[in-house]
């Protein structure tokens, strides 16, 4: 998740800060970023019996609220960095 969350915010840092054309490379890493925490999580919940911060079994409802929150806070920030950069607006 540190690597995940990392790897997304440092390519819309970049994406805002270097004018990224859209679309560019560090969209991909964004967008594989936010795909590769959906699945991680996924498999920690129903291979490693993955924990939710109250430190109850986490369920596949906890997964798809987390997903959900997940794509939507990526995409908002998405637009956010690009509309910086000048690509929107």
């Amino acid at each position: 998740m540190l690597v995940g969350n990392g790897l997304l915010y440092l390519s819309l840092v970049l994406i805002a800060s270097r004018h990224a054309p859209l679309p560019s490379y560090l969209d991909v890493i964004a967008g594989a970023a936010v795909l590769a925490m959906i699945g991680a999580r996924r498999v920690d919940i129903v291979r490693f019996g993955g924990r939710t911060v109250q430190d109850e079994p986490a369920s596949l409802a906890d997964w798809r609220r987390f997903s959900l929150l997940l794509v939507v806070v990526a995409a908002v920030s998405w637009l956010i960095a690009h509309f910086i950069s000048g690509n929107l607006g």
